[in-house]
């Protein structure tokens, strides 16, 4: 988040905040990611990501099933996650598409900037997509269970039950169901549950 805030010309913004006891560590975060990309700007990570998504679904589609499929899988998703930072406005525009890569584009932007309107989505990717773009659903649960506060972990906790049910039996032990019992245990952190 300091790197963030300081890319973006706001760190001094975001100390002064802290220092103040302004708000909570959620609100500390909405304040470093509040500055609008301007319409270029925009056009132009739209453009990266979607070039991304097209890396991931050739990667997905060009090589076996591997740990290596998965580690190059990975290094574009964190590609992904750098770039979208601060382009929040983008999720409804990859969340919608018929591409895995572009949806897996949306859950990137989500891991770093929650949004509780999203969360609903975010907890039926585990039945909708393929299990490296539900992996990373559970992720960014995780994230919303511990950067929305408790005013939305009523909302956070219903996504993740739904994310749970969704896992069959023998997922009960995979990283899916690790990551799903990690925002359950933020959850309960804030009290929510």
């Amino acid at each position: 988040m300091l790197r963030l805030a300081d890319s973006q010309g706001k760190l001094g913004t975001l100390i002064s905040m802290a220092c103040r006891g302004a708000g909570s560590l959620s609100s500390l975060r909405s304040a470093s990611l509040a500055q609008p990309r301007g319409v270029g700007d925009l056009d132009a990570v739209r453009d990266a990501l979607t070039t991304l998504a097209r890396e991931y679904e050739s990667v997905r589609a060009s090589m076996p099933k591997s740990d290596e499929r998965t580690r190059r899988m990975d290094a574009v998703a964190s590609r992904m996650r750098a770039t979208a930072i601060g382009a929040q406005t983008l999720v409804r525009t990859f969340a919608g598409s018929e591409s895995a890569g572009e949806r897996l584009v949306a859950v990137a932007i989500l891991q770093d900037a929650p949004d509780p309107v999203w969360v609903t989505w975010l907890g039926e990717r585990l039945a909708a997509e393929m299990a490296f773009v539900g992996y990373h659903a559970a992720v960014a649960l995780r994230s919303a269970a511990r950067l929305l506060g408790p005013e939305h972990a009523r909302e956070v906790a219903a996504a993740v039950a739904v994310a749970h049910s969704s896992l069959g039996s023998d997922d009960q032990s995979s990283d899916r169901a690790r990551v799903l019992d990690g925002a359950t245990r933020e959850l309960r952190g804030v009290g929510a549950l």
